[in-house]
């Protein structure tokens, strides 16, 4: 008997690359609560704020790309591609 027939194939993960768009989706989402629940949690209006803007531009970021792209390569804005 070969030693070949036992020997037992290694299995590995092929690693997915990160969704960038959904992972920024999901940062945003998570400061925007965070910032709504320490606007009530007596935390100044400075802090919540900044929370508040990364969240907007983190979430906006892959918009305003895909909002140049549209207007170089098809002069118009489309809001579906």
């Amino acid at each position: 008997m070969s030693s070949q027939c036992c020997k037992t194939k290694e299995i590995t993960e092929e690693k997915k690359p990160i969704n960038w768009p959904m992972f920024a989706t999901v940062i945003s989402g998570i400061g925007t609560v965070v910032g709504f629940l320490l606007s009530y949690g007596g935390v100044t209006e400075n802090i919540t704020n900044k929370l508040f803007l990364m969240a907007i531009i983190v979430g906006g970021i892959f918009v305003v790309k895909e909002a140049f792209e549209g207007i170089a390569k098809k002069k118009f804005l489309n809001m579906n591609s």
